[in-house]
């Protein structure tokens, strides 16, 4: 399915994404999960990959076995949000933490196992989650 990269697209793109997840009858304590990784993803091709152009958002949902997996495309410039070195300061008040890295450290802890992949003129970033 294809969506504007538009922070406007947001809600229609995470009701894809947990409409699929449900066909698909992942478990709705996973869902909640998902949705919180999927949604840190989104907003990070939305903000870096267009760079406030406007573009298009690709999103496969599928079942491999005990695998529910999403897949991000992008016809953005080349972004791996996976490639940040992060340091949460999580001994650091929260007023005085620098801004970013947050959300991926996050993304990196809910997720079973991301991926990411230039192809041609296309970002690739794939989200797997255990079924089991």
């Amino acid at each position: 399915m294809e969506f504007s990269a538009s922070l406007n697209s947001l809600s229609e793109i995470m009701d894809y994404i947990r409409e699929q997840a449900q066909v698909h009858e992942v478990p709705a304590s996973l869902i909640s999960k998902m949705e919180l990784a999927c949604e840190e993803a989104v907003v990070n091709i939305i903000s870096y990959a267009y760079r406030k152009k406007s573009g298009k958002l690709e999103v496969v949902c599928q079942k491999k076995g005990q695998r529910f997996e999403i897949i991000l495309r992008d016809y953005g410039i080349p972004f791996n949000p996976i490639d940040v070195t992060i340091n949460p300061q999580f001994d650091t008040p929260v007023l005085e933490r620098r801004v970013g890295g947050m959300g991926i450290f996050l993304l990196r802890k809910t997720i079973d196992e991301v991926s990411y992949q230039r192809e041609g003129k296309h970002n690739i970033l794939r989200l797997a989650f255990n079924l089991s």
